[in-house]
C-alpha cells in the first residue's frame, strides 16, 4: 500500500510520468487486437511500461553493485526536474510489474486504453479503462473492509506452483526476456478479457461509442479476472 501510495504521489507531482506506465499499442496502422505477432507498441525513447521495467531493473541492479546493460531514460523527456534515489528505483520497479498486470495498461490508442468506451454495471455508468483499473479494485478491496488482503488469498503459498515457474524461467531466460513475456501476455490478455463484454463476448473496441450495459454476470467475471491477475503480479514481485 505504502509503494502504491508512494506511486501515486510521483505521478501527481510529476504529470510526465504517466507515459511510463502504459505500453500502448497502435491501432491505426494495424488491426486491433490483430495477430499478435503484428502488434506494436509505441516507444520512443523507451518511455513506456517495457523500457521503463528495463531501465529501472538496470538501475537496481547497477545500484548493488552489478554490471550489466540497460536501456537510459532521460529523465528529462519525461518531466522537467525528476530524479529517482536508489530506493525509489526499487519502489517504481514494484509500480512498473504492477502495472504490467492491469490490462488496459496494455491497451490501444485508438479508444485510449478504453477510457473512450463506456459501459454499465449494476447501473453505474464509467469507462472501461476505470472499470478494470479502478472501480472494480476498490470495490475488492473494500469487501469484508480489506479483509480479504489476511484471508490468505495473498500468500505466496496460494501462487507456488505459479512462482516455481516464473523463477525457473526468470533464471534461463533472463530478466528482459521475462519483461517482453509479461508485456505481450498482458495485451493479449487485454484482448480477450478487458476488451470483451464477459456476457455476450462481444468484442469491445474502437472509439466513443454507446454505453455497453454489461450483464450481471459482469461483476463476478471481472473480479476474478482482476484477482488473477494481482495473484500473478505478487508471484512475479516475490
Amino acid at each position: 500500500g505504502d509503494v502504491a501510495g508512494w506511486g501515486h504521489k510521483v505521478d501527481d507531482s510529476f504529470p510526465g510520468m504517466e507515459k511510463l506506465h502504459y505500453q500502448t499499442f497502435d491501432d491505426a496502422g494495424q488491426p486491433h487486437c490483430g495477430p499478435v505477432d503484428a502488434r506494436v507498441a509505441k516507444c520512443d525513447d523507451d518511455l513506456c511500461l517495457l523500457g521503463a521495467l528495463k531501465h529501472f531493473y538496470g538501475k537496481v541492479v547497477s545500484d548493488e553493485g552489478r554490471t550489466m546493460d540497460f536501456p537510459q531514460i532521460d529523465y528529462g523527456k519525461v518531466n522537467a526536474g525528476l530524479t529517482f534515489s536508489d530506493s525509489d528505483a526499487v519502489k517504481m520497479l514494484i509500480n512498473l510489474i504492477g502495472d504490467a498486470h492491469q490490462p488496459l495498461h496494455l491497451g490501444y490508442a485508438g479508444d485510449d486504453m478504453g477510457r473512450n468506451i463506456k459501459v454499465t454495471l449494476q447501473g453505474k455508468e464509467t469507462t472501461l479503462y476505470e472499470l478494470w483499473d479502478g472501480e472494480m479494485i476498490r470495490s475488492i478491496m473494500s469487501e469484508g473492509k480489506g479483509s480479504f488482503w489476511w484471508g490468505g488469498w495473498t500468500h505466496i503459498q496460494n501462487v507456488r506452483d505459479k512462482f516455481e515457474a516464473e523463477k525457473k524461467a526468470w533464471a534461463e531466460e533472463g530478466a528482459f526476456a521475462r519483461f517482453e513475456k509479461w508485456v505481450k501476455e498482458g495485451n493479449q490478455f487485454a484482448c480477450d478479457r478487458a476488451y470483451m463484454n464477459p456476457s455476450s463476448q462481444a468484442k469491445l473496441a474502437g472509439g466513443p461509442q454507446m454505453a455497453i450495459n454489461f450483464g450481471d454476470s459482469t461483476y463476478s467475471a471481472i473480479r476474478q479476472d482482476i484477482l488473477d491477475q494481482l495473484l500473478l503480479a505478487g508471484a512475479r514481485t516475490a
